[in-house]
Order: structure tokens, then sequence, then C-alpha cells
């Protein structure tokens, strides 16, 4: 009996300790409740979404073409170069090395007063070029061997800038190879005067020009590579000359040949 009592007074003395700080035993209970509900399992952080995959980088483009160098100089129209020259071979007196009214050297000297004046045509030619196919000329070389009767085979060897631009090559384009490009044969004027000769070289030099005319009518590039301009006596008609003609010209052709 005395047992129970001072259970008892225990479990009442425990009781009445919070009300002494004004805390309710409810109270207590509840909050270690609801504390121990906050402090429970660690929040888990929230997953990030995977950022979307990068889209994968353009393709390079690739690099252009070079322009092979025979190409680049019949593309540029202000070249001076081998690239693009006139050959003209003539067959001339030797009083064709001669200014107005000069006296001629003696004969041992004449190869080498030709050899030494044939420069002189070269520079006479330049105007013709000019006035019919170029915008600038430049004499390259000449030389003049003499033929055992009295005359000299002259040849003039003259690069030359087109009055007529060449357009840009597509990809797919490029200008033929010397050996396959076009070669026109120009008809030759037959029984030419010594003074007219020089006409006789730029109806030639015009007729290059108008065949890239016709080319481009048909929308390809084209320039004119090579004109070869020969005269020779003529056999028909003593003291007169044959002139003949030949013309290359660099055209474009397609990888499929078109």
């Amino acid at each position: 009996m005395k047992t129970f009592r001072l259970a008892a007074a225990f479990l009442a003395l425990i009781l009445w300790i919070p009300t002494l700080f004004g805390v309710s035993y409810g109270g207590m209970l509840w909050s270690a409740l609801t504390g121990l509900a906050g402090s429970g399992a660690p929040e888990i952080a929230a997953v990030p979404e995977p950022a979307a995959p990068e889209p994968p980088p353009a393709p390079a483009e690739p690099p252009p073409k070079p322009t092979p160098p025979r190409e680049a100089a019949l593309l540029d129209t202000a070249a001076l170069g081998p690239a693009r020259t006139v050959t003209v071979v003539d067959t001339v007196p030797f009083e064709a090395f001669l200014a107005a009214g000069e006296a001629a050297p003696d004969p041992a000297y004449r190869d080498l007063y030709a050899e030494a004046r044939a420069g002189a045509l070269a520079e006479a030619e330049c105007p013709r070029l000019i006035a019919s196919l170029a915008t600038a000329c430049l004499p390259l070389g000449v030389t003049a061997e003499p033929t055992g009767d009295g005359r000299y085979r002259v040849t003039l060897r003259l690069a030359f800038a087109p009055a007529d631009r060449v357009r840009e090559l597509r990809e797919d384009e490029a200008f033929e190879r010397a050996t396959e490009a076009t070669l026109l044969d120009v008809p030759a004027a037959r029984g030419v005067a010594q003074e007219a000769l020089g006409a006789a070289h730029e109806s030639i030099y015009r007729a290059a020009r108008f065949a890239c005319f016709i080319a481009r009518a048909r929308r390809v590039a084209c320039t004119v590579a090579e004109v070869r301009v020969e005269t020779a006596a003529s056999a028909e008609t003593p003291g007169t000359y044959d002139v003949t003609g030949e013309v290359r010209l660099a055209i474009s052709r397609t990888a499929e040949g078109g």
C-alpha cells in the first residue's frame, strides 16, 4: 500500500513540473511530435532534367579549288606573259630594216644589221594588235634569219592583254589544255603587197576576236590564247605575199565535256 502511494506521488510530480513554466504536458508532447516530423529524413535534391544534346556542327565547306597557273593567267585580262601570245613570221627584204632614205650598209654586215633592227618590227606590230585585239602588248623576242636570196625570215613573239574580259569559270569548268583547244585556220590573203601586210595582220587579229565573240554567245568562257601569222612570198604574183593565220582559243569545258 505504501508503495502504491509513493508511485502515485511521483507521477503527480512529473505531471506538475511543466506547469511551473506555463507549458502543458500535451503541448510538450505535440512539440516533440512536430519537431520529430520536421527533423525527419533529409530532403532529396531535385534531379535536373538532362540538357538537350548540342546539335552536330555544320559540315565545313570544302576549300575552293585552286586555279591552275595557266588558267589563272588566261583569266587575268591584264596579264602580259607567255600564256597569251602572238607569233608573227614574216619574210621581208633587207630594205624593211632601213629607215626612209637610209643607205644600206656593206653586204658583209647586213645580217648583223637585220638582227639589230628586227626589234623595230616587233614594236611596229604592237599598234596593230592594240587596234584590233588587245589593250596592251609586250615584245617577248625577235629573230631575223637570212633566207639566202637577199630576204630575211623574221619571227616576232608578242604577249598581249585582250580587249575583252573573260568571265570567271564555274567550279565544274576548266579551260581546255593547249593541245585540245579550239584551233582555227583563217583563210589566207593572197597577193598582198608589202605595204598592205600590216592591214592583213590586223584582219587576222579581228577574226580571232570575233571567234571568241561567237563562243561567248554559246555561254562558254573564251579567250584568245595564241595567234600565229605567217607571210610567205607569193608563188603566183611575184613581188607580193600570201598571209595565213592560225588562232588557238582557250574555251571552257565542264567535267562532262559540255
